[in-house]
């Protein structure tokens, strides 16, 4: 894991338009909300 955060820094920057830095963002926030999982909506057949 140490050795993709490293790769990612030195990564030279890219330029991305409006579109995919809202993706982007999305992604991000996404990824950082709470997970549930709720009992009545999981269906084990």
């Amino acid at each position: 894991m140490d050795q993709r955060i490293e790769e990612l820094r030195a990564r030279k920057p890219v330029d991305i338009n409006h579109g995919d830095a809202l993706l982007l963002q999305g992604i991000a926030s996404a990824s950082l909300r709470e997970q549930r999982i709720v009992p009545d909506r999981i269906d084990l057949d």
